[in-house]
This record gives structure tokens, C-alpha cells and sequence, in this order.
């Protein structure tokens, strides 16, 4: 069976950076496509845990429904009581049979590309909310990249202007005050959970500042944790393909750019709401 890599993070802290180093090897497995956001593992979590569900019936699926060949839809399963198996239980078994037939599929498809003596991985930039069932059925490893959230908050800003539209849950209506408070409240659990992180087998931190300093160091790091050779000059190589993907003029540039760009009002956010948090994990204030 494949081992999933669970890259947590959020939307502009390196994600796509790290599955660039992530896919210097063959033997990390995901499509390969630019923003390399194919969330497979997030799918069939969706889709096993549709089966655990109480039946929630309407007239687009209920009993009468399965009758239909051409049915493009599935819900739970659609009776109200069932005696002869636990929901839950099921859910689970055919989350990890899914993950197994899917293993088994994407090793036979990429088997002239893969090295079978070393270990191999299928690489997810994950939904956060599927990750403890993920870690309780398969034996996933753990990699979790966090960027100093006032610099996130200026590249989402910086990255919405370049594209022409919004992202990263930067609504209509929002301000930079608005939006500031909205990814406080939205960071700050995931900042208490990564400050108590000791690296283990299944579990690695990646400070994007850390990695932007010596990123050859933790690209080699982040190998040795997965068992793999990974090569950071390639994806230098591939800076000038990405290169709409950057806000910033340099890699130097990206760090610590809170501290000449953000407006104080927004920076007095970050400090009221995530101070206690950023300290915490060793950001300044």
C-alpha cells in the first residue's frame, strides 16, 4: 500500500513549492499539474464518509431511486434503520479499501517510473478536516509547513490583485481589518496544534522562513525523513514556470515583509489576536 504524505498548510505558505521538492523524486506520486492541487485522498474520504451517514432522503435519492441506472448522484445509504452493520464501521473499512485499490492502481500505472526497492508516497496538498480519520485508517506521514500569518496575509492580498479576483476566503465585502480578524480566528488552533510538534516518523514541521534560508538543508531533511533522495536544484530549474505564481521579487523579499508593508492598524490585529501564538512558535511581535 502507498503512504500517503498529508501536506498541511494553507493557501500562500509554500505548499506548491513543496510539492515541486516533494516531486524531485518518482518515487512521491501525485499529478503533476500546476498548482498540483488533484486532491484524491480528500475525494475518497468524501466519498467513504458519505456511507456513515444517517439516510438523509429527498427526491433526487431515497429507496425508490437506486432503481435508476442513470442516477448520477449517491447519498447514504437510504434506510433510516439498518441492524445488520455499523454505518461507522463500514465507512472506515471502505475508506481504507478504497486507498488500497487505489495504491494498488497508481503502482501498476507508474511502475516503469518508480523505484520498488525504496519506499514510495503519494503526496496531497490535504483538506485539514479529513486528516484524523486519515491518520486512525492508514499510516499516513504528517508534513506540516506554516508561514508567519501576517506575511500569508499580505501575499493572498498581493496574489488577488495580481489574478484579478478574490481567493482564500477574501470576500466582496471584506476589508483588510475584516479579512486580517478572519485568518486570525482561522490560524490560530492550527498554530497552538504545530507549536507541541516533535518530529517523528509520522509527523514533520517546515517553517516556510526556515526553508527559505536553507532550502537545499531542509529539502535533504525532509528526504531523509521520507527515505528518499530529494533535489532541490530541480526545482530551481523550474523557477521561470512558475515564476506568476511569486509576489515577492526574491525569496529574501517574502520574509518578514509585515514588518514594511502592513499598515499598523492590520499589524495591531495580528498582535492582539495571534500574539500569545506567534511568540509561541518563535515569530516576533
Amino acid at each position: 500500500m502507498i503512504t500517503p504524505i498529508m501536506l498541511r498548510s494553507f493557501g500562500r505558505s509554500g505548499s506548491t513549492l513543496l510539492m515541486q521538492v516533494l516531486g524531485s523524486s518518482k518515487n512521491v506520486i501525485f499529478d503533476r499539474d500546476y498548482p498540483f492541487e488533484k486532491r484524491h485522498l480528500t475525494y475518497f474520504h468524501r466519498l467513504a464518509n458519505i456511507v456513515g451517514k444517517d439516510a438523509d432522503n429527498d427526491s433526487d435519492w431515497n429507496p425508490d431511486t437506486i432503481f435508476n441506472s442513470s442516477l448520477n448522484r449517491v447519498g447514504p445509504i437510504p434506510y433510516q434503520e439498518v441492524e445488520i452493520f455499523d454505518r461507522k464501521k463500514l465507512s472506515d473499512d471502505l475508506l481504507r479499501r478504497l486507498w488500497n485499490g487505489f495504491s494498488h492502481q497508481v503502482a501498476a500505472c507508474q511502475s516503469e517510473s518508480i523505484d520498488d526497492s525504496k519506499p514510495i508516497y503519494y503526496a496531497e496538498k490535504v483538506v485539514h478536516d479529513i486528516c484524523d480519520d486519515i491518520n486512525n485508517i492508514v499510516e499516513a506521514k504528517n508534513l506540516f509547513l506554516f508561514r508567519d500569518p501576517r506575511d500569508e496575509f499580505l501575499s493572498v492580498k498581493s496574489f488577488n490583485k495580481k489574478r484579478g479576483f478574490n481567493g482564500f476566503g477574501w470576500q466582496k465585502d471584506d476589508t483588510d481589518e475584516s479579512y486580517a480578524l478572519k485568518l486570525c480566528n482561522m490560524r490560530r488552533n492550527f498554530m497552538r496544534h504545530i507549536a507541541n510538534i516533535e518530529r517523528d516518523e509520522r509527523r514533520f514541521l517546515v517553517k516556510y522562513e526556515e526553508f527559505m534560508g536553507n532550502p537545499y538543508e531542509i529539502t535533504n531533511s525532509i528526504g531523509e525523513w521520507i527515505g528518499l533522495n530529494l533535489d532541490y536544484g530541480k526545482v530551481e530549474s523550474q523557477k521561470k514556470a512558475v515564476a506568476h505564481h511569486f509576489t515577492s521579487s526574491s525569496v529574501g523579499a517574502s520574509v518578514g515583509r509585515w514588518k514594511t508593508e502592513m499598515e499598523q492598524s492590520v499589524a495591531a490585529i495580528f498582535a492582539r489576536e495571534l500574539g500569545e501564538e506567534l511568540q509561541l512558535l518563535g515569530y516576533e511581535v
